[in-house]
């Protein structure tokens, strides 16, 4: 993944290092690019996802803020599988699930109300979304987390969000991995 440079455009931001001025943040980035201007990297953690339906090929993604699984334009509650490391952790009813990273935890994650962890800490983040009966929770960034359909789903597919954007849906059969990439 090439650097990202961050500029903070709303009011909480895990990426930003200053806020963004037109004028000002555009002759920074030209100084920056002609090299008269040095920048400090700091390394995000990023997750690694693969998508995995019956009869289709795998879709494999990386994200620098979350993964969610929603209930999509289902009228009814999505009940998805949450497996840790291959173990059943629990079975969640409601909009939907995502994973996030620490730098995600500003993001749609702490509107869901996960707490906002430091961008420095190596952990995912587990954030239920609109469920009353589960918390967030926070997880070692050697753990591997699996998302699928519950037996009980009425939904056929539910639409997978990578940073945002669809990239793929889950079917009856199919699952999402989620660990931290390498």
């Amino acid at each position: 993944m090439p650097p990202v440079l961050g500029f903070g455009v709303g009011r909480r931001n895990a990426l930003h290092s200053q806020t963004w001025e037109e004028e000002e943040s555009k002759q920074m980035i030209l100084r920056y690019l002609m090299q008269e201007q040095e920048m400090s990297v700091m390394p995000r953690a990023r997750l690694s996802i693969t998508i995995t339906n019956a009869e289709e090929e795998p879709i494999s993604v990386t994200a620098l803020n979350e993964v969610t699984v929603l209930r999509g334009l289902c009228p009814c509650m999505a009940m998805v599988d949450v497996m840790l490391d291959k173990s059943m952790l629990y079975q969640l009813e409601g909009d939907g699930v995502m994973v996030s990273t620490p730098t995600g935890s500003s993001a749609y994650s702490l509107s869901a109300g996960g707490p906002l962890v430091t961008p420095t800490l190596s952990c995912m983040l587990l954030t239920p979304v609109a469920c009353l009966s589960i918390h967030p929770s926070v997880l070692p960034a050697t753990s591997i987390v699996t998302i699928a359909p519950s037996s009980k789903c009425r939904a056929d597919s539910l639409p997978v969000d990578v940073d945002g954007r669809v990239v793929g849906h889950l079917t009856k059969d199919g699952k999402v991995e989620v660990a931290m990439s390498k």
